[in-house]
C-alpha cells in the first residue's frame, strides 16, 4: 500500500523530462519487459530504480543514475 501511494504522489508531482533521461528510462524497463500505464510518467522513475537494481545495478549506483539523493538517518 505504500508502494502505491509514492507512485501516485509521483506521478502527481510529475511535470516532465528530458527526452535522453526518458530514453534511459525506457530502456532500463525494456530489459525487465516493464510497461508504465499511460499518464504513470512519474512513478516510471521508481519502477525503473527497482529494474535497474533487478537488472544487476548496485543499489547505490541506481539512486545516483536516478538523480535521487539519500542520507543516512544519522546526518539527517
Amino acid at each position: 500500500m505504500r508502494l502505491k501511494r509514492i507512485l501516485e504522489q509521483e506521478d502527481i508531482n510529475f511535470v516532465g523530462r528530458p527526452k535522453n533521461k526518458q530514453k534511459q528510462l525506457d530502456e532500463i524497463l525494456k530489459i525487465q519487459k516493464v510497461t508504465t500505464p499511460k499518464g504513470r510518467k512519474g512513478s516510471e522513475l521508481a519502477i525503473s530504480l527497482f529494474c535497474d537494481i533487478a537488472n544487476g545495478t548496485h543499489p547505490v549506483e541506481a539512486f545516483i543514475k536516478a538523480n535521487l539523493d539519500v542520507l543516512p538517518r544519522k546526518r539527517r
